[in-house]
């Protein structure tokens, strides 16, 4: 039988061999690119604060539709007012007399 001779060779890995001062390149490289999506805490952060906003928004608006209401009523009564100053006319009626 023929002899096998062994030969010393050093194992081989499947590992690159280590780069000890890694460049900014490779260490981005590294990172997936993002998709175009927006993750669930940028929505999140989104929604709150669309609703600081309305919270802070609200009371202005509130104020001013009763401030609305307010104007209407004052304006209907004085279109009473003067619907009555001109029947009192009409009909002759002296001023301070009960209509």
């Amino acid at each position: 039988m023929p002899k096998v001779q062994l030969q010393n060779n050093p194992p081989t890995s499947s590992r690159p061999a280590l780069n000890p001062l890694p460049t900014l390149n490779s260490q981005l490289s590294t990172h997936a690119p993002r998709s175009g999506a927006f993750t669930l805490i940028e929505i999140m952060i989104v929604i709150a604060i669309i609703g600081i906003i309305t919270a802070i928004a609200m009371p202005a608006f509130m104020r001013a539709r009763e401030n609305s209401w307010g104007r209407a009523c004052q304006e209907n009564l004085g279109k009473l007012d003067g619907a009555k100053q001109q029947y009192a006319l009409e009909f002759k009626i002296p001023e301070g007399d009960p209509i």
